[in-house]
């Protein structure tokens, strides 16, 4: 098991890959891939060798797949030789949500990353989920404040909506 660097024209998504990502939601990823280059450094692709000698995404397809749209060249992964029975045992692992979140402190973190100004959307949730969040605990003139730090940068392909990231 090694840490590395691999371009992204060798690495093949995992054709078993149960997850999917809509247009709406890769568009987020990569936002967040753009702005917050350091987190796929500390959490990187698991891409197994085979024994044929392809490289195989056995977690992090939807970041291969973001990765791909932004043209990137290069990618962090964690390099693994596994059979192809573990490689798929740790495709659904990697992609199990095993905890649940405690509403009270996850609306607290969304407080206080307003408050200091850091980029919300970096966590994944698009404006109305962190609007959903914040108002659990707080009232409208926060939320109010907290949209108003964001700029429009995209509209959801899917349903039109505007996704306000910045």
């Amino acid at each position: 098991m090694s840490w590395t660097e691999i371009e992204v024209s060798k690495l093949k998504e995992a054709e078993y890959n149960p997850r999917i990502i809509s247009k709406y939601k890769l568009e987020l990823l990569k936002h967040s891939l753009e702005k917050d280059p350091e987190f796929i450094k500390a959490r990187p692709l698991i891409v197994n060798q085979r024994e044929d000698g392809s490289l195989v995404v056995a977690c992090g397809n939807q970041k291969l797949k973001a990765a791909r749209e932004l043209m990137w060249q290069t990618i962090p992964c964690v390099l693994v030789k596994i059979s192809l029975k573990l490689e798929k045992i740790w495709n659904i692992k990697d992609n199990n949500s095993y905890g649940e979140f405690n509403d009270e402190l996850q609306s607290d973190v969304m407080k206080a990353i307003y408050e200091s100004d850091l980029d919300a959307t970096l966590t994944g949730y698009d404006e109305v989920e962190i609007e959903e969040i914040i108002q659990e605990l707080y009232d409208k003139p926060i939320v109010e404040k907290f949209k108003s730090k964001m700029t429009k940068l995209i509209n959801c392909p899917e349903c039109g909506a505007e996704i306000e990231v910045k």
